[in-house]
């Protein structure tokens, strides 16, 4: 495999590990989620390849990146209202979202407006 054509089979490994992600985050499913996190960490490691591609692989390449970027963006909403949820649960149980041995107060950066209080 030339170092041209691994760059693009590692955008689409990482595609893939962010679609997984994506599915994950929507079933809610935490172990897929963590399973997910070794294909992602390979994908990026195989991305320190330098030589651009050329022609054909260049094509590829960009609808690889182009459906990684969407993967991504499905992540943080789908991110986005994991958090929301959970904070929205908290609050009607009347506490705060913490995390630790201290409960130290996090800060969720969901989607604006969302409260329990409606």
């Amino acid at each position: 495999m030339t170092g041209r054509a691994h760059v693009v089979d590692a955008t689409a490994r990482l595609r893939a590990a962010l679609e997984q992600a994506a599915g994950a985050l929507a079933a809610a499913d935490r172990d897929q989620l963590l399973q997910g996190e070794l294909a992602l960490q390979l994908a990026l490691e195989g991305l320190a390849s330098r030589q651009p591609p050329e022609g054909d692989q260049r094509r590829a390449l960009r609808a690889e990146v182009e459906g990684a970027g969407r993967a991504l963006a499905r992540c943080r909403r789908l991110g986005d209202v994991l958090l929301d949820v959970v904070r929205v649960s908290l609050e009607a149980q009347g506490r705060a979202p913490s995390y630790g041995r201290r409960d130290t107060q996090v800060v969720a950066r969901g989607l604006p407006g969302v409260t329990a209080r409606g």
